[in-house]
């Protein structure tokens, strides 16, 4: 049994965003239960939208400083996650929502200072 009760958290991430959670839980045996899960339902699939790994190579990075700043482009791009930018394998591998496209990627990427070679 889940009584309605709040919690609220918040935290720092590594890239200096911070992140805040606020979680709610609900009696599912009042007879408000089967709207409150259809809100969780909706709550849980809207967050898990489908996304997909993507390889961006990219040409012009020579230092860390480069790699930062490609890191930087790339994690600006709304629907982008999970951004790994690799020196030594003169590429990017990230995760990207539906809706972000190629053009996106190349565009940051190029205004950033560097040139994408291919995304696969």
């Amino acid at each position: 049994r889940f009584f309605q009760n709040n919690y609220q958290t918040s935290s720092i991430n590594k890239d200096n965003s911070s992140t805040a959670i606020n979680i709610q839980a609900i009696d599912l045996n009042t007879s408000k239960g089967d709207d409150n899960m259809g809100l969780l339902n909706n709550l849980f699939h809207k967050n898990s939208e489908k996304q997909t790994e993507k390889i961006i190579s990219i040409e012009g990075m020579m230092c860390q400083h480069c790699v930062r700043h490609a890191t930087e482009a790339l994690e600006k791009i709304d629907g982008v996650s999970d951004v790994k930018v690799s020196l030594e394998d003169k590429n990017a591998v990230i995760h990207v929502n539906q809706n972000v496209t190629d053009e996106q990627i190349t565009n940051a990427i190029v205004e950033a200072g560097y040139e994408v070679t291919a995304i696969r």
